[in-house]
C-alpha cells in the first residue's frame, strides 16, 4: 500500500495543509488539502473519497 501525506497540520496556514491522505493514488481520506497538494492529473485518478 502506497500512502502519500498531502497535509498533516491542524490548521490551514501558508506552508501547512489540513490533514489529507492519498492511498494507492486512487483513494482519498479527508479531501481538505487535495487541490492545493496535487495536480489535476493526479486528482483524476481518485476514484474514492
Amino acid at each position: 500500500m502506497k500512502i502519500k501525506v498531502l497535509g498533516c497540520s491542524g490548521a490551514e496556514l501558508p506552508g501547512f495543509g489540513l490533514p489529507s491522505f492519498l492511498l494507492d493514488d486512487s483513494i482519498l481520506i479527508d479531501a481538505g488539502t487535495t487541490t492545493a497538494a496535487i495536480g489535476e492529473g493526479a486528482q483524476k485518478k481518485i476514484g474514492h473519497i
